[in-house]
């Protein structure tokens, strides 16, 4: 998973250097030092599983003090992939470095699957959801020698923030964090130039490691993420 996502970040920058905004006489797009932006779209996270489970009942074995264990039945757990929606705002500290902070909101499900039982066939349940929520911050760079055409930017990000996720009827809270790697590409439609509110579209890809929250096994867990976003400038 690791190289997949390294190899398409390397995919979105590695474009050739010539500049088409130069060729045309525009200024390359750029942001706007002090002059802060906001960020509205849908994120959809990746799945990943979240531990599994034995249920084991001691063998009645004559002739023995400590019988070896029967598996009455095994469950494996994985939170699956979930539609949500996200919003940033960033605060730019030169044409091409800016911090951000935003929040996202998801509703994923549980996918309890129970196998390994004698008496009947596998079951899988899934109709267990959970609310979660994301406050996170970053930092982003923006690649401005590397041109996508002359209304175009790749860019860059690394962040980490608080995850709340509430279950069972919101009478159950986990909390963890979030750390991400990400990859995009930023589209002006408006501005850019340094003239004007700016306004565009975002894209984005991220590689998330996620530490507590619901989890069974007490392990980190790793998963992708993709974004598509509006930005407009204040």
């Amino acid at each position: 998973m690791t190289a997949r996502f390294l190899a398409l970040a390397l995919a979105l920058v590695a474009v050739p250097a010539a500049d088409g905004a130069a060729q045309t006489g525009q200024t390359a797009p750029h942001l706007r030092p002090g002059r802060p932006s906001i960020t509205v779209g849908g994120v959809v996270s990746g799945g990943y599983p979240i531990g599994e489970a034995a249920a084991d009942l001691r063998q009645n074995v004559p002739g023995t003090t400590s019988p070896p264990p029967f598996t009455l039945f095994r469950t494996s757990t994985e939170m699956n992939r979930a539609p949500g929606v996200e919003a940033r705002v960033a605060w730019p500290l030169s044409a091409s470095v800016a911090v951000e902070v935003g929040g996202a909101f998801s509703r994923p499900g549980l996918t309890v699957s129970i196998d390994g039982d004698a008496e009947s066939p596998a079951v899988t349940l899934d109709d267990s959801r959970l609310e979660q929520y994301v406050i996170d911050a970053a930092v982003v760079w923006q690649l401005s020698r590397l041109a996508i055409g002359p209304h175009a930017r790749p860019y860059l990000s690394v962040g980490g923030g608080y995850l709340r996720q509430l279950y069972d009827d919101r009478t159950r809270v986990e909390t963890g964090q979030l750390f991400h790697v990400g990859a995009g590409v930023r589209y002006w439609l408006r501005g850019g130039q340094g003239l004007g509110r700016g306004l565009g579209l975002r894209g984005e890809v991220r590689y998330h490691v996620r530490r507590e929250g619901v989890e069974f096994a007490g392990q980190s867990r790793r998963y992708p993420a993709a974004a598509l976003s509006l930005f407009v400038g204040l």
